[in-house]
């Protein structure tokens, strides 16, 4: 059972891979391709410390860390996201949703999809 877990989880990181490779090719190049094995083997366990465990909320926590940088979640720039990530009464998915919504204010996405 911990080898199929294992091997689900290998599956994951390598789809988050070519994800980072398709939506966010210049880190993708930029990072290499060990750098970025290892940026999004290290934001899974950053998403998981949260309290995400989703696919969909890890995907959209490694699009994060992409987007406003690898320790955004403790980063002074954006403590906003430290304050929704502390809301420990609100589902993960609402935080992440939160964070998503947030992000995409910030970074004009959200104009840009409409």
């Amino acid at each position: 059972m911990e080898a199929l877990s294992l091997d689900m989880a290998m599956r994951f990181e390598q789809f988050l891979v070519a994800q980072v490779h398709e939506y966010f090719p210049n880190a993708a190049q930029d990072l290499g391709e060990y750098g970025l094995a290892a940026t999004i083997s290290w934001g899974v366990q950053r998403a998981a410390l949260h309290g995400f465990r989703d696919e969909f909320d890890v995907l959209r926590y490694v699009n994060l860390m992409l987007t406003l940088g690898l320790e955004f979640d403790t980063d002074p720039e954006f403590p906003w996201c430290a304050e929704i990530l502390a809301k420990s009464d609100w589902p993960p998915a609402a935080r992440m949703d939160a964070l998503t919504e947030r992000a995409l204010e910030l970074t004009g996405a959200a104009e840009a999809q409409a």
